[in-house]
């Protein structure tokens, strides 16, 4: 049985049987009392003219596009649609009117009631120019926490230094990768004793001093300075993280009355290699206060001429060029044609292929 023509009751034209209005009006009456969209023919948005962040909904986002994509995401974000729109296409084109102000024109193009509508709207957006908080913290020298990097009975050296800072910017890099915009280096002090990294937050220097002291070692300290309180009546703090190296560097030789021992680190105490054994252990710095100490500068290659035993090998002296037999441990590659060595009080030790 066929159903009967449905008409519309304003105009008498025919309708679907299912019209998109309720009350059965066909799509043209319809039109006219309901707009398809609404889209603002202007949008005004902060945006911080050093870092080009732009604050979104009272909130400061970091942005990686220009100002035209900008634009398009803004205007996409308050594109609204009635219920009754089941497919909206869009296509839009950017005009620049000035260095802040970006025209977004868009055709759209709505599916409902079994038929297409094009719409087209323009939006003014316009940027304007304005200073981030972080950016403005950072141009104030506004911080919350120092990492004050010290060395035990000496002063830090370069590769140290150098080492602290790879893994200062590491952790840096990955809190601003998860969106931490709190966590920014603020400055870089270098003193006779050492250097001082002053950062955003103290969760920031905790966070930084525990990693640098997990890659080089050494004892951590802290201590904290009323510096204000904020609008609450809370007292804030500056924390300061001293990150003290030991007194021997990774890499040191020490000879002691036992033989040579390479310093591979530590925290607690320092972690040694015997060069003779190939022991590891770790020992207090009381128990090396009568040690003499080499460095790795002082590591010549010396040529290898034969294995004897899985405990001994023959090398090239370095400087009498003469075969001389030395202890062999088990971190080397006796294949390579050469090998570092190091001469401390008359006795040629090798030395591992990782340092």
């Amino acid at each position: 049985m066929t159903s009967a023509q449905r008409f519309c009751p304003t105009c008498g034209a025919p309708t679907p049987e299912d019209p998109v209005d309720k009350r059965g009006r066909c799509r043209t009456c319809y039109l006219e009392e309901h707009e398809l969209l609404q889209v603002p023919e202007d949008l005004t948005v902060d945006r911080c003219g050093s870092c080009g962040s732009l604050e979104l909904d009272g909130e400061w986002t970091d942005i990686e596009t220009g100002l035209a994509e900008q634009a398009i995401d803004l205007v996409a974000d308050r594109v609204a649609v009635i219920e009754s729109v089941d497919e909206l296409e869009w296509e839009v084109k950017t005009d620049a009117i000035d260095d802040r102000t970006i025209e977004v024109t868009a055709l759209f193009d709505l599916h409902l009631d079994g038929g297409w509508e094009r719409r087209e709207r323009t939006t003014r957006v316009t940027f304007e120019p304005t200073v981030c908080q972080r950016c403005s913290r950072i141009a104030g020298d506004d911080f919350g926490a120092i990492v004050q990097l010290r060395a035990t009975d000496r002063t830090p050296d370069e590769a140290e230094i150098s080492r602290a800072r790879e893994v200062a910017a590491s952790v840096l890099e990955d809190r601003v990768d998860a969106g931490d915009r709190d966590a920014f280096l603020t400055d870089v002090v270098e003193r006779p004793e050492g250097v001082d990294l002053r950062l955003s937050t103290p969760r920031l220097g905790n966070q930084l001093a525990t990693a640098i002291r997990r890659a080089l070692g050494g004892t951590l300290d802290t201590s904290r300075t009323l510096v204000t309180t904020d609008g609450d009546g809370r007292e804030v703090y500056r924390v300061t993280y001293t990150l003290r190296f030991g007194q021997f560097r990774r890499g040191d030789i020490l000879t002691t009355d036992d033989g040579a021992l390479l310093v591979e680190g530590g925290t607690e105490g320092v972690h040694v290699l015997d060069l003779s054994t190939g022991e590891r252990r770790t020992v207090t710095a009381s128990d090396l206060e009568a040690a003499r100490v080499t460095t790795l500068a002082d590591a010549e290659q010396v040529t290898v001429v034969s294995v004897l035993d899985d405990r001994a090998v023959q090398v090239i002296h370095p400087t009498s060029y003469e075969a001389v037999t030395v202890a062999y441990y088990g971190d080397i590659d006796l294949d390579q044609e050469t090998v570092r060595a190091v001469e401390v009080q008359d006795q040629l030790y090798l030395l591992p292929d990782d340092v």
